[in-house]
Formats: structure tokens, C-alpha cells, sequence
């Protein structure tokens, strides 16, 4: 029986450690920071060597922009 409850009770504690990292208070703008480039010639890096990842960062940034620190329309 000690065993039975022992299990239980360590699997209820494994399972709240694992759900409490899921829960946030706030929103996207309490997380999110815009992304900044050391220079220009970081962009033109980027550019010619890994075009996909400096779109991705440029999206990111116009998004965060927009949600985080625009005014409104």
C-alpha cells in the first residue's frame, strides 16, 4: 500500500512541475524584444549565406513592432 501511494503521489507532483512551466501571465509584448544586428554588414552576411533566417528576423521584428510598441492604426 505505501508503494501504491508513494507512486501516486510522486506522479502527481512530476505531472504539477511539468504544467506549471506552461502557464504565463501577460502577453506576447511582456517576452518579446526586438532583434538587433550588429551591423550592416551582419544583414549583407545574412543576405548571400542564410537568406530564410534574416527574412525570419526582419518578420519578427515588423511583428513585434506592430503588436508591441506602435500606436495603433
Amino acid at each position: 500500500m505505501w508503494k501504491t501511494t508513494s507512486a501516486r503521489l510522486m506522479m502527481t507532483l512530476s505531472l504539477t512541475a511539468l504544467l506549471s512551466g506552461c502557464v504565463t501571465s501577460g502577453d506576447y509584448c511582456d517576452i518579446a524584444s526586438i532583434i538587433f544586428l550588429d551591423s550592416d554588414d551582419t544583414v549583407s552576411w545574412l543576405l548571400h549565406n542564410d537568406r530564410n533566417l534574416l527574412t525570419s528576423i526582419v518578420v519578427h521584428n515588423e511583428v513585434t513592432d506592430r503588436l508591441c510598441w506602435s500606436e495603433g492604426p
